[in-house]
This record gives structure tokens, C-alpha cells and sequence, in this order.
């Protein structure tokens, strides 16, 4: 059992370092080829923010006006890191590349813990890795220096808890504990990327109801729901290019929650 248990530990370091790893090459190269980690600009948005608050200007872009918002969380995160630029405009970038690589690696691991409950460790070992190492995932979270990396990190961290809530069979005082953790992890995962309230609230009404298994034929039913929806807007006008349209929206969600309540 302690031989298993050591193995178990191997593979997850292993998997943390296979999705930090590369974050490290990254870091230590030559200026012009680093920055190609920051492909897109809206990182630098907070990177101004960041370096004007802690030269005193508050919350702005441009030293005159406040700021429109930012995710909270990452905004702590580049404040810490920023202080670095005092010695070196290029470091805090470098180090960011670091922080990157190591929020992903952890997310690897989180996830691979989670699929394991539910898959055979191998399957669990591809999952974590297609995460970590996909090119679409990894440019999305891991990549371009933005709030991603935390808000998949926190969100796997409260996914993991509240299985762990709704599998296990706890007392009263230790499903407070369960419910506390759960909480404290999905208020981390909202700050991290304020949209994540959407994912925490949906989640949470399983959590409270204690819902621990759906009824399958549910799911066809708000799967037929979404496809009607679709459908009626493209009868209705046309064509599916309208569909992003932001009325579509709201009639969807008024649609997943009132049809199934008449049936």
C-alpha cells in the first residue's frame, strides 16, 4: 500500500513538472523570443494598472482616469509580481511565465485526481495531459499572461470539492467543513474571473439540494430544449449567423427554466 501510494505521489509530481516545465525554457529566453508568450495585448492592461497602483496613481491606465474594472484576483497577483519591475521592466514578465507554468501544472494534477474517481488512471493520465498540453487549452490558460491559468485552477479546485461533497457521506459538522471549503473555493474561482459566477451558482444548487444523480432522461429533455431554441431562431430569421445575436440569449434562458417546469 505505501509502495502504491509513493507511485501515486511520482506520478503527480511527474505531471506537474510536465506541465511546468516548458513555462521554465520559456522564461530564460532571449527578451524577443519570451515576449512571443504575450501574443495578445490585453495582458498589458493590467500591467499598466499594476504599475501605476503601486507608483501610488491608484487604479488607472493612463494616470488620469480610474480603470473600468479587472478580474480581482489576477489583479492581486500581477500587483506582487509588478513590484519586481523596479529592478527590471523585463522580470515581472519572466516571472509571470513562471507563475503561468505553475498554476497549469497544478490544474494538471487537480484534474487528474478528479478523473480518477470516475476512470481508470490511465484515462485520468491522458485527460490531464490533453489539458495541460493541447495547443487550443494550453494558448488559452497557460499562455498570454491573463486571468485563465487561476480561473481554471480555482474552478477544478471547486469542481474537486464539491464532488467530494456530493460522493461522500459525511456528519453534519463535516459537511459544514465540505460546505465552507466548497464556498471559500468558489468565491476564490469567481474572483479569479468574475464570469465564473455563472459555473459556482449552478453548481452550488446541486450542492445545497444534494442532488447526487440526474435523471438521464432530463438531459435529453434540456438538450432538446437548446436545439429548439436554435432551430426557431434560425426559422425565424433565416439564417444561423443571427444566432450570436444577444436576444437569442435570454430566450434560451428563459426556456431552460420554464419549460421544464410545465412538464
Amino acid at each position: 500500500m505505501r509502495l502504491l501510494r509513493h507511485r501515486d505521489l511520482l506520478g503527480q509530481i511527474g505531471l506537474f513538472l510536465l506541465g511546468f516545465g516548458g513555462s521554465v525554457y520559456v522564461s530564460l529566453t532571449p527578451a524577443n523570443s519570451m515576449m512571443n508568450w504575450y501574443s495578445i495585448d490585453d495582458a498589458f492592461y493590467y500591467y499598466q494598472v499594476a504599475r501605476n497602483a503601486l507608483n501610488g496613481y491608484g487604479f488607472t491606465f493612463d494616470q488620469i482616469n480610474l480603470t473600468n474594472g479587472f478580474h480581482p484576483l489576477w489583479m492581486v497577483v500581477c500587483l506582487g509580481v509588478f513590484w519586481l519591475s523596479r529592478f527590471n521592466l523585463l522580470l515581472p514578465l519572466r516571472v509571470l511565465v513562471l507563475v503561468s507554468g505553475i498554476v497549469n501544472g497544478l490544474t494538471g494534477v487537480v484534474l487528474f485526481r478528479l478523473l480518477r474517481k470516475e476512470l481508470h488512471p490511465a484515462a485520468a493520465i491522458v485527460g490531464a495531459c490533453t489539458w495541460m498540453l493541447l495547443p487550443s487549452i494550453f494558448s488559452t490558460t497557460a499562455m498570454h499572461g491573463m486571468e485563465a491559468a487561476i480561473s481554471a485552477l480555482f474552478l477544478a479546485l471547486f469542481l474537486s470539492q464539491s464532488a467530494k461533497l456530493l460522493t461522500a457521506n459525511p456528519d453534519n459538522n463535516q459537511r459544514r467543513r465540505y460546505l465552507l471549503l466548497a464556498g471559500l473555493l468558489g468565491a476564490l474561482a469567481i474572483l479569479s474571473r468574475l464570469d465564473n459566477l455563472f459555473v459556482v451558482f449552478a453548481v452550488g444548487i446541486f450542492l445545497i439540494l444534494r442532488v447526487r444523480r440526474i435523471n438521464r432522461l432530463l438531459v435529453f429533455d434540456l438538450a432538446a430544449i437548446l436545439v429548439a431554441a436554435a432551430g426557431a431562431w434560425v426559422i425565424r430569421f433565416g439564417n444561423a449567423s443571427s444566432i450570436n445575436n444577444f436576444s437569442f440569449y435570454p430566450m434560451l434562458a428563459v426556456g431552460l427554466v420554464i419549460k421544464p417546469i410545465i412538464l
